[in-house]
């Protein structure tokens, strides 16, 4: 993604000296690996570091970019993943990852001081020792992290380019003067006095914007909060507790409450409604110190009896029908931000087993509550929330999240927490029809272990599934997963696997060699047709094979894609006296498969360590240079079928980003999985096979509800 120039607010305030100095950090590799964007609070830190995020949109200066705003430890670990096209886990399993991942990393990690489930900083110094500490010892990873100067002091250990915003010479006086005028005029303050003092504060911005209104004095914000009326106490208080802003029904709920009583509370957010910030129909106070003052005025026994007092007057604004809370109808904020509000009113457990509030709720929040519970939240949430990883945090829809949950709960055994969230799940594009379970803890049954390479058998008639994985073949019913054969012969592990109407199976292995499998009864068969292909392949052997496949008869079209990036197809059936070629990835070609399109006709579609893939029709003119869909995580599996709208293709990529496509409708869904594929299998009525670490799971693609490319 970029950003045109001419879209990019400027920095303001007076801040460019500022701006150029983490820019000059961002684009400067030879610099310390750690950049700390720091200072008192209300310097402007936050605002700076957005600056700086949006601009390296445009430079492509970092790699990763989030706000640690509400996160815990998991959450962040998430983040990064996501950011960097990694597998979720762990911090440690996210470190070896990037360890054995040599690119060059910049993360740009802001609002560190707001982390944790009350957004208070709480998780800071436990995210820097399990999370970016590591990542600082790598010498390929740098960090610009933002947070005020106690949050980010554990940093200060390692080699770092400090941009305190205290300083006067990162804010140029002219320009924050200029600035806080332009602020007066559109706050109708013409008092020169007023602005004259409030340019006095220079350079905090967060302090010298409320001291136009506060007046000169010392203690900005405890003037600026004399100059509302007291009867507008409990408005203020309301919206001092929220984490984001709110609607109208939620103000006057927490008002009512603070209050006391209706007309009370009535009067108060008359009162309140001019200093707060308004956003279309939603209410804020937009300055965090202000807010933090109001909290501070508390004793801890009034802290928690105000946050109780919220807590409970939230969950009474969530409407109710059939005996349950019916949360597609709940206010936003009361839906997305309950579990935060829970944390002080005891019952974040009890929400953690309604379905309907884990798929609507934050999913940062619904991270730190499970985090916060430990061995008291719902173990077969905790599971399944742990396995779809950092896939829930980029979803914004309750269907689609109810989507991945109900894949990840057939996927750990948490068939009754499945079942619930069925029923939220019906909207979304696409849903699980079975999932191969692990044993042991995550319930009872077979399992066929992980997958590394998968393919219908016979070809074409799609009856059965033949999966490999941990040194066997297996074969699985498509319509519930169910095994019903193996073969005796132990193989190597499988990059790829052919299987032909014959019971014979050709396994492609991680060093390219080829090893020839008869059916379940092990028949001797020189004859094979796997052994025809085995020969023809091993006869034109260039670099060593890193992907194979063949069209659906098994007998006619082989394609082949090597560690240089080249592809090869053979038409043994046409007297071919040697395979086409085409070179189109950069580096190794991870995936490839063949599909007919017509009499004579055929599409190769190829996804490479490079991370894109392409399409190829073999013997036709202009070839299309650009790829299908390119990303910066190496593809690990492609599939294709015939449709009765034209054929369709799947792709994977090792984070579990898969895509399927119908190209002649320009339709494409975008699923994330959350964890690895290695192995995709696609038929034609939608149902796509994913095999994995996981094992092999079946997802039914609603085709009626794809999504259309935008123009």
């Amino acid at each position: 993604m970029t950003v045109p120039p001419e879209t990019l607010p400027t920095v303001g305030a007076g801040r460019e000296p500022a701006a150029a100095a983490v820019m000059a950090w961002l684009m400067d590799p030879s610099r310390p690996r750690l950049c700390l964007v720091t200072g008192s609070p209300a310097t402007g830190k936050s605002s700076l570091v957005a600056w700086v995020a949006l601009n390296s949109l445009r430079t492509g200066g970092a790699h990763a970019i989030f706000s640690a705003r509400g996160m815990t430890l998991q959450a962040a670990t998430w983040a990064v993943a996501e950011q960097l096209a990694l597998p979720g886990g762990g911090p440690e399993s996210l470190v070896e990852r990037v360890v054995s991942d040599i690119r060059p990393v910049t993360l740009i990690l802001g609002e560190l001081d707001e982390c944790g489930v009350r957004m208070d900083g709480t998780e800071a110094a436990v995210i820097i020792e399990r999370l970016l500490s590591p990542l600082l010892e790598l010498p390929h990873v740098r960090l610009l992290v933002e947070g005020r100067p106690p949050t980010v002091e554990p940093l200060t250990l390692y080699p770092a380019e400090t941009i305190d915003l205290d300083a006067p010479s990162l804010t140029t006086r002219q320009g924050f003067t200029a600035w806080l005028r332009q602020v007066a005029a559109r706050r109708g303050v013409s008092d020169p006095a007023v602005v004259e003092a409030a340019a006095t504060l220079y350079p905090n911005v967060g302090l010298a914007e409320p001291a136009l209104r506060a007046g000169p004095g010392e203690d900005v914000p405890l003037r600026w909060l004399r100059t509302v009326p007291p009867q507008a106490w409990p408005a203020l208080e309301a919206l001092a507790g929220a984490y984001a802003p709110i609607g109208l029904h939620v103000w006057r709920a927490w008002t009512v409450a603070l209050a006391g009583d209706a007309a009370r509370g009535q009067a108060a957010l008359s009162l309140a409604e001019p200093p707060a910030t308004r956003i279309g129909d939603r209410y804020v106070l937009d300055c965090r110190i202000l807010r933090e003052r109001i909290r501070g005025l508390r004793d801890a026994a009034t802290a928690a009896q105000v946050a109780g007092l919220l807590g409970h007057a939230l969950f009474n604004t969530l409407p109710v029908a059939g005996g349950a809370v019916d949360w597609p109808s709940a206010d936003p904020y009361a839906a997305v931000q309950i579990l935060r509000h829970a944390a002080a009113t005891g019952v974040a457990e009890r929400l953690l087993g309604d379905p309907g509030c884990v798929v609507h709720a934050d999913p940062i929040a619904v991270t730190a509550a499970l985090e916060d519970l430990g061995d008291r939240a719902p173990a077969a949430l905790t599971r399944a929330w742990e396995f779809a990883g950092p896939a829930l945090l980029e979803t914004s829809e309750p269907a689609e999240r109810a989507a991945m949950l109900h894949l990840a709960a057939r996927c750990t055994g948490g068939t009754d927490l499945a079942g619930r969230l069925a029923g939220y799940a019906a909207a979304a594009p696409w849903t699980t029809r079975w999932a191969d379970a692990r044993p042991g803890d995550f319930g009872t049954g077979k399992w066929a272990g992980p997958v590394d390479a998968m393919a219908f058998a016979p070809a074409g008639d799609g009856s059965r599934l033949q999966v490999a994985g941990t040194g066997t073949l297996r074969l699985l019913s498509p319509v519930d997963g169910r095994p019903v054969g193996r073969s005796p012969r132990r193989i190597p592990v499988v990059r790829a696997l052919l299987a032909f109407t014959d019971g014979s199976a050709l396994c492609l292995d991680g060093d390219g060699g080829l090893t020839s499998v008869q059916d379940a009864q092990d028949r001797p068969g020189a004859g094979s047709a796997a052994e025809q292909v085995r020969a023809l392949v091993s006869g034109h052997r260039t670099a060593p094979l890193s992907a194979l496949a063949a069209d659906e008869s098994g007998r006619g079209h082989v394609v082949a894609g090597d560690r240089s990036g080249t592809l090869h197809l053979w038409r043994p059936g046409a007297g071919d006296p040697g395979p086409l070629t085409w070179a189109p990835h950069l580096g190794p070609v991870t995936a490839v498969t063949c599909l007919r399109t017509r009499p004579g006709g055929h599409l190769v579609i190829s996804g490479g360590a490079d991370g894109a893939v392409r399409l190829w029709s073999p013997g036709e003119e202009g070839v299309d240079g650009d790829a299908l869909l390119q990303r910066d995580c190496p593809v690990t599996a492609v599939a294709a079928a015939p449709g009765a709208n034209g054929a369709l293709i799947a792709a994977g990529w090792a984070d579990g980003f898969l895509a399927l496509w119908r190209p002649s409708t320009d339709q494409v869904l975008i699923v994330r999985l959350g964890f690895p594929v290695n192995a995709l299998a696609l038929a034609g009525d939608g149902t796509l096979f994913a095999g994995g670490p996981h094992g092999v799971c079946a997802l039914g693609i609603r085709l009626d509800r794809l999504p259309r490319l935008p123009s």
